[in-house]
């Protein structure tokens, strides 16, 4: 049914409620009063329906019907007490009325109480083994109340002699999926698609299923899929543009968010638009995602999600007590381990770092499991304590549980370096044998290196998000885009397809060691984002790692043709500022060629040399993100 049908029918049913009213109340007789429910119920108007149906009952007490469509009233209401006393009633009245006895079933689950829809969902098999709404019902029910592996039995079992039932198939996946089982998940709602190619929950549920693996831009195209198909479903839109948020497309983000809050006009979307306007470079961004978080807090004031991300915003504009005022308030929330996440990282962020290690106590003594993220961020502020062999400890069994951590390899190393353990911290550097050098091969277009650089140029000034000094980032003196989309840009596709060719290359080309965190595993699949940096006369890229990758790089485009001594050189192993060390003697230096591509590993913390020259230096830097490991 399309917008107009549907509103049309929704306008007949509120016609016939009002005609029926009107019919009611010139004659208030017992079949009018019938008729007046039942076009309530109809249109929507559950409050009046339910007490329509109470006076019905009280005329005819032991009708099913009345009894059946009181309880549907109350249950459209989710008044769950009063549901469950009128199904109830409809299944001492009539033992058989299976409709009831499920919709009962569904109260109990939200009321959390699963035995006794438990007791209900098994009897009624008794009845019906076979019944897909029964065994999809309990199948639900057991997932809510945590019992997976039996869930999954019952949908195999049910599918086994049902296979080509939509919603139990449907659940299987989204079981799948929370079990961590993704591939399964994905490979039964490819076949769902397959067979219905015009639902667009199904490309929403996939889509889940690549966001969850980190893989956001095949979610991305499954998204814009799913909005194709159905644009009114808020849902959608937020996770187009969370994954638009996480692969660094701010520009689509913003812009798509904006669309979603005049469509939508929820209180939802406002949010969704704070917290992207939150990664936002521009001040007037931030500003603005604050006044939208200050007005939520206005219509309620124990939100969560607006204290967050207000709390992180405040950080960015300079209001540490603000920002800190918002942290005390999310770590009073110790039953919510993302809030206390939050409420550590802005006392961090705020350079309190003492009450940043006291709610990470909090959270550790909340964790089934020890976390190798809390035992980082304790590492982390234990250094800017001066704490350096708790750190180093911290630091130790963090990366014992998650070798794979960037950043805190990056922070062992300036841990290890501030006890003066500068052998150690040599043999994670290991600076000449993690990086490479390459030349790119011309693609079949160009006929020299210049014309093809020129392409690349051109095509780089092209792009909408090419914005000077970002903030929040390391880039001073230059400009920057966001990750870029080689759609409609050949130079720099050929660029990302050489990229992807050179990256077997890198992985040929470094050692094995099974004792060094980098190199304990290698990638099985990956992603690659890229974006252009142009540094004008005195610019320059501070130092900083890329923490959310495995492995980092740049390609020079343009130099200018004069520089001297180190100007405009890439420097690994100076720390940033804010950790106070600069060991000058684990410097170690790469002079940039046109052409030329330079891969390192992401912990490597790295700056560029400001130069002295009119000229722009212009080049592509990169990360390649880990889909899965070996």
């Amino acid at each position: 049914m399309n917008e107009l049908e549907q509103s049309i029918s929704e306008s007949k049913l509120t016609e016939a409620k009002q005609l029926a009213k009107k019919q009611y109340d010139l004659n208030p007789s017992l079949r009018n009063l019938k008729s007046l429910a039942m076009s309530s119920l109809q249109a929507g108007d559950f409050l009046m329906a339910s007490s329509l149906f109470e006076l019905l009952i009280q005329k005819e007490n032991n009708s099913v019907e009345n009894n059946f469509h009181a309880a549907i009233s109350f249950h459209q209401l989710q008044l769950w007490d009063k549901a469950i006393f009128f199904y109830k009633v409809v299944c001492r009245l009539n033992a058989q009325h299976l409709h009831a006895y499920l919709n009962l079933a569904i109260c109990y689950e939200n009321t959390n109480e699963f035995s006794n829809a438990k007791d209900i969902y098994e009897s009624s098999l008794i009845q019906d083994n076979l019944s897909s709404d029964i065994l999809n019902n309990y199948g639900n029910m057991l997932i809510k109340s945590g019992d997976t592996y039996k869930a999954e039995a019952i949908f195999s079992e049910a599918l086994a002699t049902n296979p080509q039932n939509y919603l139990l198939s449907k659940n299987l996946a989204i079981l799948y999926s929370r079990q961590n089982k993704h591939e399964d998940a994905k490979a039964i709602l490819s076949s769902l698609i397959s067979k219905y190619p015009n639902k667009a929950e199904l490309f929403y549920l996939l889509s889940k299923c690549h966001i969850e693996q980190k893989q956001y831009q095949q979610a991305i195209g499954l998204l814009l899929k799913a909005i194709d198909i159905n644009a009114g479903v808020e849902k959608y839109h937020t996770a187009l543009i969370t994954c638009w948020v996480e692969t660094g497309q701010l520009y689509d983000a913003v812009n798509h968010v904006r669309n979603t809050v005049k469509t939508f006009s929820t209180r939802s979307s406002r949010l969704t638009l704070a917290y992207v306007l939150s990664y936002s470079r521009s001040e007037r961004e931030l500003i603005e995602a604050r006044n939208i978080l200050d007005k939520v807090l206005v219509e309620e004031s124990d939100n969560l999600q607006a204290m967050d991300t207000l709390a992180k915003i405040s950080v960015k504009l300079g209001a540490v007590e603000t920002a800190q005022h918002y942290a005390k308030k999310l770590s009073a929330f110790t039953q919510s381990k993302q809030y206390l996440m939050s409420a550590q990282q802005v006392y961090s962020l705020a350079g309190n770092y003492q009450s940043s290690n006291a709610v990470l106590d909090i959270l550790l003594e909340a964790m089934d499991e020890p976390s190798a993220i809390v035992f980082r961020d304790k590492g982390y502020n234990n250094i800017m304590l001066g704490k350096y062999l708790e750190a180093e400890k911290d630091l130790q069994y963090s990366l014992s549980l998650d070798s794979t951590d960037q950043k805190c390899l990056a922070l062992l190393i300036v841990c290890k370096q501030a006890q003066n353990k500068f052998d150690e911290s040599r043999s994670l550097q290991l600076f000449e044998e993690l990086t490479l050098q390459k030349e790119i091969s011309l693609p079949n277009s160009c006929k020299t290196m210049q014309g093809y650089l020129a392409e690349l140029v051109e095509e780089i000034y092209k792009q909408p998000t090419l914005k000077w000094e970002p903030s929040g980032l390391a880039t001073k003196g230059g400009s920057m885009t966001e990750n870029i989309d080689v759609t409609s840009y050949p130079a720099l596709d050929y660029f990302k397809q050489y990229l992807h060719k050179l990256l077997g290359n890198y992985l040929d080309h470094i050692p094995q060691n099974i004792k060094h965190p980098f190199l304990k595993k290698k990638p099985k699949s990956f992603d690659i984002h890229f974006w252009a940096v142009v540094l004008s006369e005195s610019g320059y890229v501070g130092s900083h790692i890329h923490e959310n990758s495995w492995l980092s790089g740049a390609f020079y485009v343009q130099l200018p043709k004069i520089l001297n001594g180190d100007e405009g050189s890439l420097i690994f192993g100076k720390p940033h500022d804010e950790l106070g060390f600069d060991f000058i003697n684990e410097h170690y230096k790469v002079t940039p060629k046109e052409g030329t591509f330079v891969l390192f590993p992401s912990y490597f913390y790295h700056h560029t040399v400001p130069y002295d020259s009119k000229e722009k230096r212009i080049s592509l830097a990169f990360d390649v993100e880990v889909k899965e490991w070996n």
